[in-house]
C-alpha cells in the first residue's frame, strides 16, 4: 500500500513538472544588449506565449535570426523570399539560438520614430502576427533595426521574472 501511495506521489510530480515544462522555459541572458535591465549572466523565466499576446514593452525572447536576413528582407511591412538557406551551403542548421529584446510595436501599431529610417521596408503600421523589437542598450543591440519584424515562428515567449546572477563573494587580498 505504501508502495501504491509512493508511485502514484512521484507519477504527479513528474506530470506537474512536465506541465511546467510545456509552459515555462529558464533562459540564461548573454552579451549587453539588455544593459540595464538584464545583465550578462541573469536567468530569466519564461512563459511560452504566441505573438499575439506580446505587448508593448514586454521583454520577449525569440529566435536569433539567421544571417541573411536584415531590414532588406522586408517591403512595405511584407517579407520577400529568402535570399539564404542552411541548405545551400551543405550545412545543418543550428540549434535556435535565442536573443532577448523589448517589445516597442506590435500588430496594428504604428511604426515607431526608431525605425523611420526603414520605412520603405518596414510600412507605416505593424502587420498582424508580427512585433518590432529593440535592445535597451541600443548601440550594442542587433535587433528589429538590423532583421525588421519578429514574426509568430520565431517568438518563444515573455519574461515573467527575472534571476539575477550569483555575486561572486569578495576575494580577500593579503
Amino acid at each position: 500500500m505504501i508502495w501504491a501511495v509512493t508511485a502514484t506521489g512521484v507519477a504527479t510530480v513528474a506530470l506537474a513538472l512536465a506541465l511546467l515544462r510545456r509552459r515555462y522555459v529558464v533562459v540564461a541572458v548573454a552579451g549587453p544588449s539588455m544593459l540595464p535591465a538584464l545583465r550578462d549572466g541573469d536567468v530569466v523565466l519564461v512563459r511560452r506565449a504566441p505573438v499575439a499576446a506580446v505587448r508593448r514593452q514586454d521583454l520577449v525572447v525569440l529566435r536569433q535570426p539567421p544571417p541573411w536576413r536584415g531590414i532588406d528582407s522586408w517591403r512595405d511591412g511584407k517579407p520577400l523570399p529568402e535570399t539564404g538557406s542552411w541548405g545551400a551551403s551543405g550545412r545543418r542548421r543550428p540549434a535556435p539560438a535565442w536573443i532577448i529584446k523589448r517589445s516597442v510595436a506590435t500588430a496594428g501599431e504604428p511604426v515607431p520614430e526608431a525605425f523611420s529610417a526603414s520605412v520603405a521596408q518596414l510600412g507605416c503600421v505593424v502587420p498582424d502576427g508580427c512585433v518590432l523589437v529593440l535592445g535597451d542598450n541600443r548601440s550594442s543591440s542587433v535587433d528589429s533595426r538590423r532583421f525588421g519584424y519578429v514574426t509568430e515562428a520565431d517568438v518563444l515567449g515573455i519574461v515573467v521574472r527575472r534571476f539575477y546572477r550569483p555575486i561572486a563573494a569578495p576575494v580577500e587580498s593579503m
